[in-house]
């Protein structure tokens, strides 16, 4: 693969100058100047790429987080290790989902802060698969 080294700005403020100036460009100028277009195509193309590449790596971490998170919630509503029905209100969250025509508009827990606190800690905690 051939290589074109992009010139120096300042030798491209100088073609845009002689430019301006209604000057016209010898060959050699112009395939300066036409060098240096490709040089800002390809960067612009590479900062292109690595955007998208970022923006997805950037979705993928939060639909990731977002499943860890509705894990550790599920998790925390109900751990099947409750001896009773008041154990089981005192220790676990309470989910409340409030819904028009089956579709979820709103879910809210309520428990112990401490215990809301720590399941959401602890999902954040634990490393990416």
């Amino acid at each position: 693969m051939t290589t074109i080294a992009a010139p120096p700005a300042a030798a491209l403020d100088a073609l845009l100058d002689r430019i301006r100036a209604g000057k016209t460009l010898a060959p050699a100028e112009a395939d300066l100047l036409s060098a240096g277009v490709t040089g800002l195509r390809r960067t612009a193309g590479g900062l292109q790429r690595r955007s998208q590449q970022q923006a997805a790596q950037i979705a993928e971490l939060e639909s990731l987080l977002h499943d860890r998170l509705a894990a550790a919630i599920r998790d925390a509503t109900c751990p099947g290790k409750c001896d009773d029905e008041h154990t089981c209100r005192r220790a676990r969250f309470q989910p409340t989902v409030w819904d028009q025509d089956g579709r979820v508009l709103e879910v809210a827990i309520s428990g112990p802060i401490d215990r809301v606190a720590a399941n959401i800690a602890g999902a954040l905690a634990v490393p990416a698969a």
